[in-house]
């Protein structure tokens, strides 16, 4: 289509890729629109998939930023996977390609970080994955044979990293019975029937899993009732280990609460391997990585997102350092 000219009215959205570039240590193949075309070739031979790895960074153009010296597409799978259902609906595609397409497109990038991962993040991950698992990872085996290093070899994938690690967590045995019944969550808890009980059933065995069956039932329980009352959310680090925060968090919360430098350089980072500014708001679950830049240093308006104590504590001191710096500078 592209050659003859028919690309631009049939799919404006892919023709938007040409000339979009990329970090050349990790696309040396050149533009987002070249590596498209790789990763359609590396792609398994089947609708979802093909039409997944075409559509899957169709969000990089209105998502890239120039940082530095560096080329960033923060959150472009979530808005390539909102103009892939577009596309398809457009063209008149069933609900469930629709649906899985956009799934999988939303959730490309997770795997990229899996080498860190631990059990508990990998249970997590296919738990939250599901039936889709075994096409995410074929998608993310295409997506990095289409991707060149600057030596032009395909990028190594995590593929065999996580289908090894994933192999290795089902092994492992974990709390197959619920942890408690509803009628008995109902009553420790106080809560009438209704959506909550499930909810509070799935947060048990999470919790169970993340604690690898060694707790107790009313220690599991004792804990779900703090994170639900007491407005606090447990969040992970890539390696499973759990950070708890204040509802309303954000990212350079967490960062702060890992180590303090991580705070002070934070630009943002990875939430369920998704890109995400550093003010992100982080929800009960979520998997972390933060990203830093030596260049990046506390500013005084950072007080209006961050909620922990100890964040506003440290962030209240570099800007009041930093002040005295200029005050005796130009004093």
């Amino acid at each position: 289509m592209q050659e003859t000219g028919l690309l631009q009215y049939v799919l404006p959205e892919i023709e938007a890729l040409r000339g979009v570039e990329q970090a050349k240590e990790y696309h040396s193949e050149g533009d987002v629109y070249e590596h498209t075309l790789r990763v359609l070739q590396h792609a398994k031979p089947t609708l979802p998939a093909q039409l997944a790895a075409l559509l899957h960074d169709a969000g990089k153009p209105a998502t890239q930023e120039f940082i530095e010296d560096k080329i960033r597409f923060l959150g472009h799978e979530e808005v390539s996977g909102e103009i892939a259902e577009a596309v398809l609906r457009r063209l008149k595609f069933d609900n469930k390609t629709i649906q899985q397409v956009r799934f999988l497109v939303e959730n490309h990038m997770r795997p990229t970080t899996a080498r860190e991962w631990g059990a508990k993040a990998v249970r997590k991950f296919v738990r939250e994955i599901g039936d889709h698992l075994e096409d995410l990872l074929d998608l993310h085996d295409a997506d990095s044979a289409g991707s060149l290093t600057p030596e032009g070899l395909p990028a190594k994938t995590t593929g065999p990293v996580l289908r090894e690690k994933i192999k290795q967590t089902q092994e492992i045995p974990v709390r197959v019975k619920p942890v408690l019944d509803g009628n008995t969550v109902m009553r420790l808890l106080g809560i009438g029937p209704g959506p909550e009980v499930g909810t509070a059933m799935r947060w048990l065995q999470e919790l169970a899993e993340w604690h690898e069956s060694s707790a107790s039932s009313r220690q599991l329980l004792e804990e779900l009732k703090r994170i639900l009352f007491v407005q606090e959310i447990a969040v992970f680090t890539p390696k499973g280990d759990t950070i708890v925060l204040p509802e309303g968090a954000t990212l350079v919360d967490f960062a702060f609460a890992v180590h303090t430098d991580l705070g002070m350089h934070c630009t943002g980072g990875l939430v369920n391997d998704r890109s995400a500014p550093p003010f992100s708001v982080l929800s009960w679950g979520d998997t972390i990585q933060i990203e830093v830049s030596q260049t990046q240093w506390p500013q005084q308006h950072w007080l209006r997102y961050v909620k922990t104590y100890r964040a506003r504590r440290l962030v209240r001191w570099h800007v009041k350092r930093a002040d005295a710096s200029d005050g005796l500078m130009f004093g």
